[in-house]
């Protein structure tokens, strides 16, 4: 006899290809007696077994969910507006693609510039004013937005609850723990995200990126979840001098003498590679070039998926 969990896996797989027909619960149960359950003795519920039922019904809802995503998929690709831009065009950007996307938790605006960098069409959430954020600005709540006219989602959450400090602390209960939320609403959306946090936050199969793998003088590792395929950085040389900025200071890592002296402002801003913010805005951000990094291979996905889509049209 064929176990349950093999039923239900062909039937994922075999009925998907029938997306189109009418999803219901006896032609699910066609689907699964045309895969093979001729093996199993015919009893109640009209000829088929009782164990197909549970899998046509598990199987069933499967499909609703899936014909729901790509429903959403359709209709958000359909109003992507890609044109040909200047900022697109800028020494290092391989795409000419704008795109919309929306900075949820913006902040002073470290990964919005580094997407815009990339070719997306910059907008910023943040509860608090952000008057040093370069793009478009939205004074709200990011769990309360509408996400249905953009294309592409970055989410920064705030990071207080999983950092080292705060675990050493004890302090990490009173800050919110808004991964979770943020992931749930952005898996009901179904277009394409990356979630960013610090080392220790709660995030599915993240990938790392450090900025000295990426040329700059902070380490500064981060990391970042995805619901579409991400290829981290790396690490680069640990033994090398770096800065560190944290709790509006700048301090270097430099191996020796000086190590832990204190720099000016301006010294964090040229190693984090942005000019535009203040101490405390400089302390939360991450470089920009963390987000130009990810941000190309978050282009190449939104392209490619429009590209398949303008061939289905043209079918």
């Amino acid at each position: 006899m064929k176990s349950e969990n093999a039923i239900e896996r062909r039937a994922r797989v075999r009925s998907a290809r029938l997306l189109e027909r009418p999803m219901t619960l006896r032609n699910t149960l066609h689907i699964l007696k045309y895969i093979g359950d001729a093996d199993q003795p015919e009893q109640e519920h009209g000829g088929f077994h009782e164990q197909t039922i549970q899998a046509a019904r598990s199987a069933l809802l499967h499909l609703r969910r899936l014909r729901k995503q790509l429903q959403r998929a359709k209709h958000r690709r359909s109003k992507m507006r890609f044109t040909f831009s200047p900022d697109a065009k800028r020494e290092g950007c391989n795409v000419q693609a704008l795109v919309r996307c929306l900075d949820l938790f913006c902040g002073s605006g470290g990964a919005s510039m580094g997407l815009h960098r990339v070719g997306f069409d910059m907008t910023g959430v943040d509860i608090n004013p952000q008057p040093h954020y370069p793009f478009k600005f939205i004074q709200g709540d990011a769990l309360a937005q509408d996400l249905t006219d953009y294309d592409f989602v970055w989410a920064s959450p705030p990071c207080q609850r999983y950092t080292m400090a705060q675990n050493a602390a004890k302090n990490a209960h009173n800050h919110p723990d808004l991964v979770g939320p943020v992931r749930d609403m952005l898996t009901a959306w179904g277009g394409p995200w990356i979630i960013e946090n610090v080392v220790g936050a709660p995030l599915r199969n993240p990938v790392q990126v450090c900025g000295l793998a990426l040329g700059l003088k902070v380490k500064r590792h981060r990391l970042f979840e995805s619901n579409f395929p991400l290829v981290g950085s790396g690490c680069g040389d640990h033994n090398q001098d770096y800065y560190v900025i944290f709790g509006h200071e700048c301090r270097n890592r430099r191996h020796g003498a000086a190590a832990g002296r204190k720099n000016k402002i301006a010294v964090g801003r040229e190693a984090m590679g942005i000019d535009w913010m203040t101490r405390g805005g400089l302390s939360e951000a991450i470089p920009p070039a963390y987000a130009e990094f990810l941000g190309k291979q978050a282009m190449a996905w939104c392209t490619a998926n429009a590209r398949l889509d303008r061939q289905e049209e043209a079918r």
